[in-house]
C-alpha cells in the first residue's frame, strides 16, 4: 500500500553516518623469511602462507624457505601465518603474472575451441611481438595450453610460459635477467581471436591480481629487506634470513634495531668458535657472530647456537610471537620452553657459560632428561619477552591514541577534557597489559615524573597527562597534545631458585 501526504522528515529527520573503522597496531605475531628461491617475482616481493603445506606447494622441501617455515609452524601453539619475501641474491627476470582464473575460465573445453588465437606483447627492449595462430584443440589441460604458447615461434627463445596450478594463473617470464628484463601486459593481436583477457594478463586484469614486474639486478639482503619493509612493514615483526652470511646478519640486525615499526631479527649459528672464550669483539674483526652481535648490544636481535638445525631460530621466534597479548595471564618467557624438531645440544658447564657470556641462546639437554631453551635473551642481554612485549604494548598504545582522534565524529578538543580522552585510551591499554601479565607491581627505580618518584611502589603502571594549561604557545598553535608519560614495571619471570632444606632428627 502506497502512502501519500507530507514527508515525516518535516517533523523527525534521521540521518545515518557510518563510523570510521579503527586501525590496528602493527602485527607482532608474524615472521618474514627472507629467501632467494626463484618463486616470488619482483612485483610481488612477498607472499603469505597459512600452513607448511601451503609453503610446500610453492617451495622445494629442501629449500631454506621451507625449512625455516617448517620450524615456525612446528612450534606449539602453531602460528597462523608466515611471510616469505624474495631476496634477489642473483639477477632475476622480468615477469608477467596473470590474475587467478575462475573455475569456469579453467574449463579445458573453452580453450579447445580456440584454433586461431593470439595476443601482442613487448618483451625486454624488443619491438612489440604479435603472436598469432595459436591452437589448443588438442590441449588436455592448461599446462598444455601454456606449452603451446611457449612453442609459438614468436615466443620461443624470448620467454617461458607456465600454468601455475597452485595459484590458478598463467605466468610469462623473460629469458633474460637484470633491470632491462621485462614482460608487458598483453594487448589484442593483429589477427585471430584475442586470448589476452582469457589468459588474465591484460592491464585491465591488474585490478583482479595480474601484475607485470621488472627484472632485478643482484641486491644485498639488506636492500631486499628495506624494499619489502617499505611495502609491507606493518604485516610482519620477526625477520630471519637463513641464507645470509655474517656480513648480511650484521647489516640486517642493525636495520631491525632502528626499524619503525619495529622488527626483531633472529639468526642461528653453529660456529664452534661460539663455545670458546673470546675477547669483546667489533664488527669486521675475527670472532664468532654471536660475540660480534653481543658487543653491539642489540635489543632487537637474538642468536641461537645449534649444530644440528640451521633454522632453529624460527622455532625460538615462533614460541614468543604466538603470545596472546589481548588475553588474561597469557604472557610467557622463553626459558624452559621446547623447540619441536630441534635436537638439544649436549654442553658442559664451561660451554654453557660461554654462550651465556655472549648472550647466545641454546636448546640444551639437562641431566634430568629435560630439554629447553636457555636463556631466552636478546644480544643485549635483555630478555626477548621483555623487548617483544614492550613493542607490542607501544604499538597498541599508539593505535589506541590514534583511533581516539581518527574515529571521533567530532574533534578532540585541545582542552583538559580532550586530554582525558587520550589519557583513557592509554590507560585502557596499560590495563590490558596488566591483565595479560606483562606488567606487574614493583618498585620504580628510574627518574620519576608527575607524582611518581624513584623508590615509589608502582602498582603495575602509572599514566601521567599534564594539564593543557601547561603547554607552550607554540605547541598550542601547532595543535599538539602535551606529552603523555607512562611508567610500566615488567612482571618479569622466575627462572631459577635457591632452596635450603633443614632436616632435624
Amino acid at each position: 500500500m502506497l502512502s501519500t501526504g507530507l514527508s515525516v522528515s518535516r517533523l523527525v529527520s534521521v540521518s545515518v553516518s557510518l563510523t570510521t573503522p579503527a586501525i590496528t597496531a602493527p602485527a607482532i605475531n608474524a615472521l618474514l623469511i627472507l629467501g632467494s628461491s626463484n618463486v616470488i617475482g619482483s612485483a610481488e616481493r612477498m607472499r603469505a602462507y597459512g600452513s607448511i603445506s601451503d609453503v610446500g606447494a610453492d617451495f622445494l622441501t629442501s629449500s631454506p624457505e621451507f625449512q625455516s617455515a617448517d620450524m615456525w609452524f612446528s612450534q606449539a601453539p602453531s602460528p597462523e601465518v608466515v611471510y616469505i619475501g624474495r631476496w634477489f641474491k642473483t639477477p632475476a627476470a622480468g615477469q608477467l603474472v596473470g590474475r587467478p582464473l575462475t573455475g569456469t575460465e579453467q574449463t579445458i573445453a573453452t580453450w579447445n575451441a580456440i584454433v586461431a588465437g593470439g595476443f601482442s606483447v613487448t618483451i625486454d627492449a624488443l619491438p612489440i611481438i604479435h603472436v598469432t595462430g595459436l591452437t589448443f584443440a588438442a590441449a588436455g589441460n592448461l599446462n598444455a595450453v601454456a606449452a603451446a604458447i611457449q612453442a609459438n615461434a614468436s615466443i620461443t627463445g624470448k620467454a617461458t610460459v607456465v600454468w601455475d596450478s597452485a595459484n590458478a594463473r598463467f605466468v610469462m617470464t623473460s629469458v633474460t635477467t637484470g633491470i632491462a628484463s621485462a614482460v608487458s601486459f598483453l594487448t589484442a593481436p593483429t589477427a585471430g581471436t584475442d586470448i589476452s583477457a582469457m589468459l588474465g594478463m591484460t592491464a585491465a586484469d591488474a585490478a583482479s591480481g595480474a601484475f607485470s614486474g621488472p627484472g632485478v639486478a643482484t641486491e644485498s639482503a639488506l636492500t631486499a629487506l628495506t624494499v619489502i619493509d617499505g611495502l609491507f612493514s606493518t604485516q610482519f615483526y620477526g625477520v630471519v634470513c637463513p641464507e645470509g652470511v655474517a656480513a648480511d646478519h650484521l647489516a640486517l640486525a642493525n636495520y631491525c634495531e632502528a626499524a619503525d615499526p619495529p622488527h626483531y631479527y633472529g639468526v642461528t649459528t653453529g660456529d664452534p668458535l661460539t663455545l670458546t672464550a673470546e675477547p669483546p669483539s667489533t664488527p669486521g674483526t675475527p670472532g664468532s657472530l654471536a660475540n660480534q652481535l653481543a658487543a653491539l648490544g642489540y635489543n632487537h636481535t637474538a642468536v641461537q647456537f645449534s649444530t644440528s638445525n640451521p633454522y632453529a631460530i624460527s622455532s625460538y621466534l615462533a614460541r614468543i610471537l604466538t603470545t596472546a597479548w589481548t588475553g588474561s595471564n597469557t604472557t610467557i618467557d622463553l626459558m624452559y620452553k621446547r623447540e619441536p624438531g630441534v635436537a638439544p645440544e649436549q654442553l658442559n658447564a664451561t660451554q654453557a657459560n660461554r654462550l651465556a657470556d655472549k648472550s647466545c641462546n641454546v636448546y640444551a639437554a639437562y641431566a634430568n632428561g629435560a630439554t629447553m631453551i636457555q636463556h631466552g635473551v636478546s644480544c643485549s642481554g635483555v630478555y626477548t619477552d621483555t623487548i617483544v612485549g614492550a613493542d607490542a604494548m607501544a604499538g597498541d598504545v599508539q593505535a589506541a591514541i590514534f583511533n581516539t582522534m581518527y574515529t571521533s565524529a567530532t574533534k578532540v578538543p585541545q582542552t583538559d577534557a580532550g586530554m582525558s580522552l587520550l589519557f583513557t585510551a592509554a590507560t585502557s591499554i596499560c590495563n590490558q597489559y596488566a591483565r595479560n601479565g606483562y606488567i606487574g607491581d614493583g618498585i620504580w627505580t628510574s627518574q620519576g615524573f608527575g607524582t611518581l618518584n624513584a623508590g615509589d611502589h608502582l602498582p603495575g603502571f602509572y599514566v601521567f597527562a599534564p594539564s593543557i594549561l601547561t603547554q607552550s604557545t607554540a605547541d598550542r598553535a601547532a595543535r599538539k597534545a602535551p606529552l603523555i608519560q607512562i611508567a610500566a614495571k615488567t612482571a618479569g619471570a622466575i627462572e631459577s631458585a635457591d632452596i635450603s632444606i633443614f632436616v632435624n632428627q
